[in-house]
């Protein structure tokens, strides 16, 4: 048998106190800035905006991620209620954030070029009939395979220029390719031949 000194058991229950106390302060306070909540607000928060977006219910998206449903629904209250709002793509990391812009074409970034390519009037004539398939002569499909290797012009840019698909001009330079290799063997002069 085990007696206690009164003194350690009123200390014992004053800490007690201070700890649920210090608890109910913090569930009324909302959740902490810390990082390591920071990083579980974001976890939720990206769940939450995710779970939206997908029209799903709590119990459908919580089911196919094999999350708890009442977290995902208290998490959805908190983030609702303003109680914790973090922007989760902020804290991404660097590499994993989406890149806005690229430097491989600067054609895309161009304001005054106009693209034919997705507009439906087109492919259509004056008075709203189709106008077919445009045909190249071949000294037109030379001259625009010859512009898109022109130093400081870029296949995505003369197709753009031109209302071509990028993947016909990479199919005429093939067959001019081959035709090149064809002459040469050959040793004769000649037009070459284009799809």
């Amino acid at each position: 048998m085990v007696l206690a000194d009164p003194k350690a058991l009123q200390i014992q229950r004053e800490l007690d106190a201070e700890v649920r106390r210090k608890r109910h302060e913090r569930k009324r306070k909302g959740p902490s800035l810390d990082k390591h909540c920071q990083v579980v607000q974001a976890f939720w928060a990206m769940h939450i905006e995710a779970m939206i977006w997908s029209g799903l219910s709590i119990s459908e998206y919580a089911a196919g991620l094999h999350l708890a449903p009442y977290s995902l629904r208290k998490w959805r209250d908190r983030i609702e209620d303003g109680e914790a709002d973090p922007d989760w793509r902020a804290l991404l990391h660097p590499s994993a954030r989406p890149k806005l812009s690229t430097g491989v074409s600067s054609a895309a970034k161009e304001p005054g070029v106009e693209n034919g390519l997705t507009e439906a009037s087109a492919a259509l004539g004056s008075c709203g009939e189709h106008v077919g398939r445009r045909r190249f002569t071949d000294e037109e499909k030379r001259a625009i395979v010859e512009q898109s290797g022109l130093p400081g012009s870029t296949p995505a840019e003369v197709c753009r220029r031109r209302g071509i698909v990028t993947s016909m001009l990479f199919r005429w330079r093939a067959y001019c390719k081959q035709c090149e290799r064809r002459n040469d063997s050959n040793h004769t002069a000649g037009s070459a031949a284009y799809a």
